[in-house]
C-alpha cells in the first residue's frame, strides 16, 4: 500500500455472517477488514482509517506458523481511528499479528482503541521500531493492557519512534505491555502516556530487557511506576533518560514480584511519587 491509497470505514461482520464470507480455513473469529496468511504486507503510504474489527484486528491480521512467519513493514502512511469493539477481549484496535515478525521504520499510528493493544497486539514474533509515531492510542471503556502495544513472546528492539498520549488501561502499560520477551530500548521517546495501574509508559512482565538509551518524561501511573513497572524477570537499566514522570508508588521507575533489577547508568530527574511511602 502507497501514494494516496485509501482503505477506510470497513468492517467485520460478527458471528454466523463472518462465518458465511470467511474463505475456508480462515478463522472467522480473526478476520479483520485486511486478512493476511503467510504472506507480507508492506505499507509506504496511504491512509487505513476508521475500520472495525469484530474480535482480532480493527484494520489489518497477520497470521503466519511456527514454521513460516508472516511479515509486515510499515515505513510512511497513516493508521487511525480503528477499533474493535466488544465487551472483552478485543485485540490490536489496528493491527492484530500472530507468528509474524514487524518492522516499523516511519508512519504514523494514532487514536486507535481496544481492550488489549490500543494500537497493536503481537504473539509469538519480533518486532523492530527504529522510527515512526504511536500518539494517542488507547483502552477502550472495559479491562485491558497495552494502550499502544501488547506483546507476548516477541523478540523486541526500540531504537527510535515517538510514544506519546497513549492511555493503558488496569492490567498495565500506558504505552506498552510486554510480557515473557526479550526486549532492548536504545532510542526513541516516550512521553506523556498513562496507566490506570501499572507502568505509565511500560510495563513488562517476565523476560529480560535492557535500557540504554531513549527519553522517558511526563508518563503517569497510578499505581506503581511512572514510566516502567517491572513484575519478575531481570531488568538492566544502563543508560536512559527518565525526567517528570508520576507514579503512586515509584515515580521514575519500580519493580515487583520478584524482579531481578540493576541500574548502572541512567539519568533520574523530577520524577514523583504520589504515595507518602511510595520511594
Amino acid at each position: 500500500m502507497s501514494g494516496t491509497a485509501d482503505f477506510s470505514k470497513n468492517t467485520t461482520p460478527e458471528g454466523k455472517v463472518a462465518n458465511t464470507v470467511t474463505p475456508a480455513g480462515v478463522d472467522s473469529e480473526k478476520l479483520a477488514p485486511i486478512t493476511v496468511y503467510n504472506g507480507t504486507a508492506t505499507i509506504n503510504g496511504g491512509t487505513i482509517k476508521e475500520n472495525k474489527g469484530s474480535h482480532y484486528g480493527g484494520a489489518i491480521a497477520l497470521m503466519g506458523s511456527e514454521a513460516k512467519h508472516a511479515s509486515l513493514n510499515i515505513t510512511g502512511g497513516e493508521i487511525a481511528s480503528n477499533k474493535v469493539e466488544v465487551n472483552s477481549y478485543g485485540f490490536g484496535g489496528a493491527i492484530y499479528a500472530q507468528h509474524t515478525d514487524v518492522n516499523i521504520s516511519g508512519g504514523n499510528i494514532h487514536d486507535n482503541s481496544t481492550e488489549y493493544g490500543g494500537a497493536m497486539v503481537m504473539e509469538d514474533g519480533s518486532l523492530d521500531i527504529s522510527s515512526g509515531n504511536l500518539q494517542d492510542n488507547k483502552r477502550s471503556e472495559y479491562s485491558g493492557a497495552g494502550g499502544a502495544l501488547f506483546l507476548n513472546r516477541v523478540k523486541t528492539k526500540i531504537s527510535g519512534g515517538t510514544f506519546k498520549g497513549n492511555v493503558g488501561s488496569d492490567k498495565g502499560g500506558g504505552a506498552i505491555r510486554i510480557d515473557n520477551s526479550d526486549l532492548q530500548i536504545s532510542g526513541g521517546t516516550f512521553s506523556g502516556n498513562q496507566s490506570v495501574r501499572w507502568g505509565g509508559a511500560l510495563m513488562t512482565v517476565g523476560g529480560n530487557y535492557t535500557i540504554v538509551g531513549g527519553d522517558f518524561r511526563d508518563n503517569q501511573a497510578n499505581d506503581r511506576g511512572g514510566s516502567i513497572y517491572t513484575h519478575g524477570g531481570i531488568a538492566s537499566i544502563n543508560g536512559g533518560s527518565f525526567t517528570g514522570n508520576t507514579g503512586k508508588e515509584g515515580g521514575g521507575v519500580a519493580f515487583g514480584g520478584e524482579a531481578k533489577a540493576t541500574i548502572n547508568a541512567a539519568y533520574f530527574s523530577e520524577n514523583k511519587s504520589t504515595d507518602l511511602w511510595g520511594g
